[in-house]
Parts: structure tokens; C-alpha cells; sequence
């Protein structure tokens, strides 16, 4: 009878020594998981910044040529708040070409994430 019952202690010992690896195996897991979770999330924001802020450059340079194609000779350059983003435009001119800068900058919090530039030269209006 003894024996018995030091045997069921000895066996529940061991159940809750098992219990506790189980149990610290996935807690190992759960913050790998989580790891794997907050990396992948802040790799998804810079690729929407990244793409954003691409955006905001094509914007800028289309704004720049409907400011052209309205006035030729017009100074297109401007500084634009958009959203979550800047766009500044600049248009710099030679006897035989125009070349529109332009370059998308995303902000958050009042401080700039990432910016990205686009350059388009047009063959600059024929003199009147």
C-alpha cells in the first residue's frame, strides 16, 4: 500500500514536470511567432512607405507638366502637402530642355521616413 501511493506521487511529480516543459516549449514559440509577426508587419510599413513616397514623385512631376502645358514659361517649382507627405517640384531650364525634378517625401510624426526623387527631361517650348 505504501508503495503505491509514493509510486502515484512520483508519477504526478513527473506529470508536472512535463506540464511545465510543455508549457515552456510553447511559450518559445509564441515569441518566436511574435518575433516573426512584428518583423514582418514593420517590413509591410517601409514597403508602403517606400511605394508612397514613389507616388507622391510620379504626382509631383505630373503636376509639374500640367503647369508646363498650361504656361510654358510659368516658374513650375512649388512645395506641396499631401496627406502624410510632401512633394517638391522643380523645373530647371536650358536653351533645349526642361528638367522636372521631383521628389516624394513621406512623413510621420513631423519627421520625414523616406524620401524618394524623380527626374523627367522634355525638350524645352519652341521660342515665340
Amino acid at each position: 500500500m505504501r508503495r503505491g501511493r509514493r509510486l502515484r506521487r512520483l508519477q504526478r511529480g513527473a506529470s508536472v514536470i512535463g506540464v511545465v516543459m510543455v508549457l515552456a516549449l510553447l511559450m518559445v514559440l509564441m515569441e518566436t511567432a511574435l518575433r516573426l509577426y512584428v518583423s514582418h508587419a514593420d517590413q509591410t510599413k517601409k514597403r508602403g512607405d517606400r511605394y508612397y513616397a514613389m507616388q507622391l514623385s510620379h504626382s509631383g512631376i505630373d503636376w509639374a507638366r500640367a503647369c508646363l502645358a498650361a504656361d510654358p514659361t510659368a516658374a513650375c517649382g512649388a512645395t506641396l502637402d499631401v496627406g502624410d507627405g510632401t512633394i517638391v517640384v522643380s523645373v530647371e531650364r536650358t536653351e533645349t530642355t526642361l528638367k522636372v525634378r521631383s521628389t516624394g517625401k513621406v512623413l510621420r510624426g513631423g519627421t520625414e521616413k523616406i524620401a524618394r526623387t524623380e527626374t523627367l527631361e522634355l525638350p524645352a517650348p519652341p521660342a515665340p
